[in-house]
């Protein structure tokens, strides 16, 4: 709706085409246009004769449009989107000094239309990503993770690149935190574009690694159960709740006992955090019914009887 009148330098001569600098980006224009040698004084005061048409100037690139302007987002730790980025990827450009997208978002026509991020992995190693809103008509945004820096950067395996919709999660494991990733976006086909808003969550906190193995005692009809805690997380130490009692506390790796339980009855182990309790550890219900006393040919029972 701009209302600058632009004329050629010799308004006498006929031209086949106008050229307009000094023009803001992303702004639409309109052109009203008509012959010279109407007279000012013709019906309508020479507007019968105007020819009307606009055109809109290409915005600008996003300012994250290459890796090295990428935009630092924020990390929720609290399970919640209220800090959020909103972003547009119209006019985004091809990032070709920087290595190809991988695995089959390689094949993205001519191409992605990329933007650039960049996230502080938290204590976790995870991040998860989501999208509040992405652009009308798109089904979903592309996100691939990279370590490493601007013009050397590796993307992140065995996840590589994925599609993420609107009211979906994806997480990105295996990060080593404290560290800085690069996350790149863009439009898988390069056909839809504009506004979207990207979430991200993690924990400030490591959960343990353990695995829980029975071990049965059928003679005493028992059975015990073994944590082998390999990957003490991000705590000093854990208590060992079972049933939502404490047993034990666990202060180091390596395989602690509890138990016994009887026979058939129902386990369900905590590990505690001595922090945070977003990164506690549960086992899952665990049990274990010994097999009757014949279970083998070798137990069979004697049966005796009588004739009749």
């Amino acid at each position: 709706s701009d209302t600058t009148a632009i004329v050629p330098s010799n308004p006498s001569v006929a031209l086949d085409s106008l050229y307009a600098t000094g023009l803001t980006s992303g702004t639409t224009y309109y052109a009203h246009v008509r012959a010279d040698c109407e007279a000012s004084g013709a019906v309508g005061n020479g507007q019968s004769n105007w020819v009307t048409t606009s055109f809109t100037t290409t915005p600008n690139p996003p300012l994250n449009d290459t890796c090295a302007n990428a935009i630092a987002l924020s990390v929720n730790l609290d399970g919640t989107c209220t800090l959020s980025t909103v972003f547009d990827n119209t006019s985004a450009t091809l990032s070709a000094s920087q290595v190809a997208p991988s695995g089959a978002c390689a094949g993205t026509a001519g191409g992605p239309l990329d933007v650039w991020f960049t996230a502080v992995v938290p204590n976790s190693g995870e991040l998860d990503l989501s999208f509040l809103t992405i652009p009308p008509g798109g089904g979903s945004n592309t996100v691939e993770v990279y370590t490493g820096t601007c013009g050397a950067l590796v993307p992140l395996a065995p996840v590589n690149c994925t599609n993420v919709s609107v009211g979906g999660t994806t997480t990105f494991s295996g990060l080593t935190a404290g560290t800085t990733v690069y996350l790149r976006v863009w439009d898988f086909n390069n056909d839809n574009f504009g506004s979207s808003e990207i979430c991200l969550q993690g924990l400030n906190c490591a959960s343990p690694v353990a695995i829980f193995t029975v071990v049965d005692n059928c003679a005493s009809n028992e059975f015990s159960v073994d944590i082998n805690l390999t990957d003490l997380g991000s705590a000093a130490s854990y208590d060992v709740n079972t049933n939502g009692v404490l047993a034990t506390t666990i202060s180091a790796t390596g395989i602690t006992t509890v138990g016994p339980y009887v026979s058939g009855s129902n386990v369900n182990i905590d590990l505690i955090h001595d922090v945070d309790n977003a990164c506690d550890l549960n086992s899952g219900v665990i049990t274990s019914t010994c097999p009757p006393a014949n279970n083998d040919c070798a137990d069979a029972i004697t049966v005796y009887g009588g004739y009749s």
